[in-house]
């Protein structure tokens, strides 16, 4: 169980690029998202390290060993898909075993791991239930059980919360986490919609057209992302178009809803054309006049409040009738038609050029 690289990864399907230069690795007993549409290439990407299909070029390691060439049952890679695939007349117990049938241990040690897997899983009393008697959570504790029984090096989970409403995805994701850090294995989930996965993933990767648009830490990702594509992908955003009119460790940046003092880690020449990127949650609503000593503030009207467990998404309409969207805490008492000032609560924001 080490840490998983891909270097320099190119897939291609016949004279055609599906994905080019891949790089990134999973470090050992970690989560990772890997996120993209159907033309991201994520699909062939995850077949590729799974074994099903080859690259054309780069490497695949487990720590310092190469194993692209490797067989698939060689990888000792776990691939759970979307239904989790399980056998409908296996009970928990049968389907814990089914992969170490495969993996030759000794009768007395595969028991003793059967038992333990069992016992985490608090599903040791219920382990002669048949699929169709348990409930979802146990038949994803029989799914994650049956996986770590090999211990694998990787387990690959294809969109696993994707037939689920929210509280349930929750539910799933929470149990994931536990387990996967009990058991102590190396995740990758492919999704197209990462904000399922990312508040248990360490590292999120955001693929589009073939390539990886940006690679991190997903908190990283979130609060500083590459590009319109990551941030929306990754949650709600407001851009403000704006131009550099002085610069220096703070940049002065004109926008439509007024002068704006911010951090750029780039260097900007004066009148660059640029779009700022803001979460809702790194802005403060206050009653208009209210702001204290704040910078980088404007006014706006509250056009729609939206009430989502125990917060408020604020839509509100500048002075020029730009749409932003702000978080609030519930308990702040806004009304609709109310006239507020906002606070832009950061000033490292994302910029970029246009």
């Amino acid at each position: 169980m080490g840490q998983i690289k891909i270097n320099n990864l190119d897939i291609q399907a016949g004279a055609n690029s599906i994905c080019s230069n891949i790089i990134f690795s999973i470090p050992k007993n970690t989560v990772a998202t890997i996120a993209g549409d159907l033309e991201s290439g994520r699909h062939e990407l995850v077949d590729a390290i799974l074994g099903y299909i080859r690259p054309t070029n780069g490497t695949i390691l487990i720590d310092s060993e190469e194993i692209q060439t490797l067989p698939v049952n060689k990888r000792k890679f776990v691939c759970i898909n979307q239904d989790w695939s399980l056998f409908p007349h296996l009970n928990v117990r049968q389907h814990i075993e089914f992969g170490l049938a495969f993996h030759k241990l000794e009768k007395g040690e595969a028991q003793q791991r059967v038992d333990r897997i069992l016992q985490v899983l608090g599903l040791a009393e219920k382990q002669n239930l048949l699929p169709t008697h348990m409930n979802y959570l146990e038949q994803f504790k029989t799914v994650i059980g049956r996986a770590a029984a090999i211990e694998p090096n990787l387990v690959v989970m294809r969109e696993p919360f994707m037939s689920f409403d929210g509280h349930k995805k929750r539910q799933l994701a929470g149990l994931f986490r536990e387990l996967q850090s009990e058991f102590k294995f190396s995740a990758l989930i492919s999704t197209d919609n990462p904000l399922d996965t990312m508040g248990i993933s360490e590292q999120l990767i955001i693929m589009s057209k073939g390539y990886i648009e940006q690679v991190g830490p997903t908190r990283e990702v979130y609060d500083y992302p590459s590009s319109m594509l990551v941030a929306q992908m990754t949650g709600e955003i407001n851009v403000l178009q704006g131009q550099v009119v002085m610069g220096g460790d703070f940049y002065m940046f004109t926008t439509k809803v007024g002068g704006i003092n911010l951090k750029c880690k780039e260097k900007l020449r004066i009148e660059t054309q640029v779009d700022i990127l803001i979460r809702p949650e790194h802005s403060k609503l206050v009653p208009l006049g209210k702001t204290a000593d704040a910078r980088n503030v404007f006014s706006a009207k509250i056009r729609r409040i939206d009430f989502m467990g125990g917060f408020e998404f604020v839509e509100l309409a500048t002075e020029d009738n730009t749409t932003f969207l702000s978080v609030q805490n519930a308990e702040q008492g806004f009304q609709v038609g109310d006239d507020i000032d906002v606070i832009l609560t950061r000033d490292d924001y994302t910029i970029r050029k246009r």
